[in-house]
């Protein structure tokens, strides 16, 4: 595996802030307006401009968009399945919610919950992660600023039997969106994972995934078809959805509109043949305010593709097939999938494509690539098409009326689209961030957009125009040290922070939310006779009165715990196809042995540059399952981490790494030699001889084969060496196979 295997030890020494800065067009400015959130998954307005923010988790915010302060709404954590891609994803406010308060929640269910919530043995620390559940619509009623949890009203998936079904980790729900004419518009992912044929009796999990939700009746047998199920009007996988918001059946004027079943699948059904339709929105000035006339308005889709395209769909009638599983993107065809029965019948091409060689326009019936007289821009590339808005107002000047776009590994981009809804620009907004959803605030046009990466990035930040637009400084800051015995002598260190317009800056720190002592390096001598936690900070202005403050603690009289060893510190590996069962526990020392310790075990996922909590626990032993991962060309390790904290805040982080093995990928025993590459690719080890008959295959970081070839070692690396030459400096992976054996390298071309 491409992970190296590794463990260490993180302790609260020090803290280091840093701001970066993006360039955007002139008058733009992108800043953070706080971090003082858990997973957001989004936010949006109401009429009078005020803030709400949802976590995946379950909770509902009401946020202050000046300061980032944010008072708690609604906690449904219990009942939210937050696993993964699922959890509380999707939240909208009626078209009336001046009038009538009324919100929306579109989330996973625990499955747990949904089954033995009134159980005389319901525990709600129990969990059950590999098997099946249901996605869930409800309704509240916001009053005087305070909801009314009897208000409470299921609009879909009341009964498990008639419900969104959840049969896999990924690709569950998405959004909630009101069309233009009041219907209550829904994205849901395959929840399926690239395989073909789907599921058979045998495969890991097939008990859970397959047979229980049959048995259950979360779905029938003829929706146990995988990603096929994005083809198929029987399944509300892979579809947009349009539906009543108050009965939750679908809308007579719905393509697929069955009288004598108003609440099946096919009623409800609006667009069709999708993967991950994470985010959409509806294009402003579009559609009618009748709803029987089945135009909600004109729909724009961030849909996220597999391992070659990154999909913007346009939706302007009901119907419409985008061609998932069989098509990515414009013209890929996936040739995995080749089962006749589901076949799409022209489907509907994505007006703006990328993750090839070169981002892609539809324009006219043709694909233009990014640069061209058609397609005008600067190149660009993604693996995370999420979703996008309407500028609808002069916030930004010469932008109004164009489409602000997301990846989530990670850009914001405008499109500008003709008024044959035609893509004819791409215009760079901001780079190195990680949008899940953005909102416009109706009271000024500017906008603000969650910004989440696991573990670290945890942000709402605001994105305006300035006409000599003015970059916050940036501090970068240390406090060292952090912890010890009274008195604690503590060196507080901004000397490195600066104004990126290049002017200089005021720093004050104040010792302990005291007063402002001026110079960018102090000391100060923290005394207590008990445990005590202090709060020094630091602000930065620049000459034009725009500061930056950070926040740290001292901990007086006070040490992180100390994990001594753990119940997998032996584990490196396992057989992918069997999985991995973990029994957690830890043998943690801490300097007062009567002091509580609270614990957080989580298992993380990651694979090629993307990172997934599957899962975490807050006790002090616990199980976690390692589940077989797909064995294809991307890179897979799991993360097992456990911090250790005690009442004070005072934390330790171990983490410890463990890959999943396919049967083909048994290493072989080598190394690459010296990494980052210069000049040529040197592998070092017995098992690679010159002589030797082999095949290798070269990707880039995102996943894009760019070389591939076999036959003697000797003559192969020539070639390959003389390819790699022509290649820009950056990130790639090699992959070796020799017999039945194989072995991929992860190195660094400079």
């Amino acid at each position: 595996m491409f992970f190296m295997k590794r463990k260490f030890y993180l302790y609260l020494i020090c803290i280091l802030a840093v701001q970066q800065v993006f360039a955007q067009p002139k008058g733009f400015v992108d800043e953070l307006l706080t971090d003082e959130v858990n997973v957001p998954t989004g936010l949006t307005f109401d009429a009078s401009g005020q803030m709400y923010v949802w976590e995946k988790a379950g909770r509902v915010y009401k946020m202050d968009k000046s300061n980032g302060n944010k008072t708690l709404l609604l906690d449904i954590n219990e009942e939210v399945y937050d696993y993964l891609d699922h959890g509380l994803n999707g939240f909208a406010l009626d078209p009336s919610f001046e009038e009538n308060g009324y919100f929306y929640l579109l989330y996973t269910v625990d499955r747990n919950y949904l089954y033995f919530k009134d159980s005389t043995n319901y525990d709600p620390a129990n969990n059950d992660q590999f098997s099946a559940t249901i996605a869930r619509i409800t309704r509240y009623t916001l009053n005087d600023n305070v909801v009314d949890l009897e208000s409470r009203k299921i609009i879909l998936g009341e009964k498990h039997t008639n419900a969104i079904p959840i049969l896999m980790d990924n690709h569950g729900v998405g959004s909630l969106v009101f069309g233009t004419d009041g219907s209550l518009m829904v994205s849901v992912g395959d929840v399926a994972i690239v395989k073909n044929p789907p599921f058979q009796n045998g495969d890991p999990y097939y008990w859970e995934l397959v047979s229980l939700p049959i048995m259950e009746g979360i779905i029938t047998e003829d929706q146990n078809i995988g990603a096929y199920r994005s083809q198929y009007l029987g399944s509300l996988n892979g579809k947009i959805l349009r539906i009543d918001p108050e009965t939750g059946d679908g809308l007579s004027s719905n393509p697929f509109f069955d009288e004598a079943a108003p609440d099946g699948q096919a009623s409800r059904i609006w667009a069709y043949g999708l993967r991950n339709p994470f985010r959409f929105s509806v294009k402003p000035g579009t559609g009618s305010t009748d709803a029987s006339e089945g135009n909600p308005g004109v729909l724009y889709v961030g849909d996220v593709g597999w391992e070659n395209r990154e999909e913007v769909d346009i939706i302007d009638k009901g119907g419409m097939n985008f061609g998932w599983p069989y098509y990515e993107g414009i013209s890929f065809r996936n040739s995995l999938f080749d089962d006749p029965k589901y076949w799409p019948e022209n489907p509907v091409p994505p007006v703006l494509e990328w993750r090839g060689a070169f981002p892609q326009a539809f324009i006219g019936g043709e694909a233009y690539n990014i640069g061209s007289p058609e397609f005008t821009g600067e190149t660009f590339t993604g693996n995370s098409s999420i979703g996008g808005l309407w500028l609808t107002t002069d916030h930004f000047p010469g932008y109004k009326d164009t489409y602000l776009h997301g990846d989530y590994l990670g850009w914001l981009k405008i499109f500008k689209f003709d008024f044959r809804d035609e893509p004819y620009e791409a215009v760079s907004i901001v780079d190195e961030v990680h949008p899940v959803c953005m909102a416009e605030d109706p009271t000024d046009g500017s906008i603000y957009y969650a910004n989440y990466f696991y573990p670290n990035t945890n942000e709402i930040r605001h994105l305006y125009h300035e006409e000599n637009p003015n970059a916050p400084p940036v501090i970068q800051a240390t406090v060292s040290p952090n912890y010890g015995s009274s008195p604690l002598s503590v060196k507080l260190d901004a000397s490195g922070s600066y104004d990126p317009e290049g002017g200089n800056v005021q720093i004050s720190w104040k010792y302990n939310n005291g007063q402002d002592v001026a110079g960018a390096v102090q000391f100060f001598d923290y005394s207590s006779d008990k445990q005590e936690v202090f709060t020094p900070s630091v602000t930065v202005t620049d000459a034009a009165g725009k500061s930056s403050t950070q926040r740290f603690r001292v901990f007086v009289n006070n040490f992180p715990p100390e994990i001594l060893s753990t119940s997998v510190d032996g584990i490196d590996e396992f057989e992918n196809e069997k999985g991995l069962k973990l029994d957690l526990s830890a043998v943690v020392q801490n300097h007062d042995p009567e002091e509580q310790l609270y614990y957080e075990w989580s298992v993380v996922l990651h694979h090629e540059e993307h990172s997934h909590l599957i899962t975490s626990f807050k006790k002090e032993t616990g199980q976690a399952e390692l589940a077989p991962i797909p064995c294809d060309e991307q890179t897979y390790s799991y993360e097992i981490r456990l911090q250790v904290n005690d009442q004070f805040g005072m934390l330790t982080i171990y983490s410890k790494f463990i890959d999943p093995v396919c049967q083909k990928d048994r290493p072989l025993g080598l190394e690459i030699m010296p990494n980052p590459v210069v000049d040529e690719i040197q592998i070092r080890g017995e098992d690679l001889l010159d002589e030797s008959e082999v095949e290798y295959q070269l990707f880039d970081v995102h996943g894009r084969l760019r070389l591939r070839d076999q036959g003697v070692w000797k003559s192969l690396k020539r070639g390959l060496n003389n390819n790699l030459s022509r290649f820009n400096s950056g990130v790639y992976i090699l992959k070796i196979i020799l017999g039945e054996r194989a072995q991929s390298f992860k190195f660094v071309k400079e």
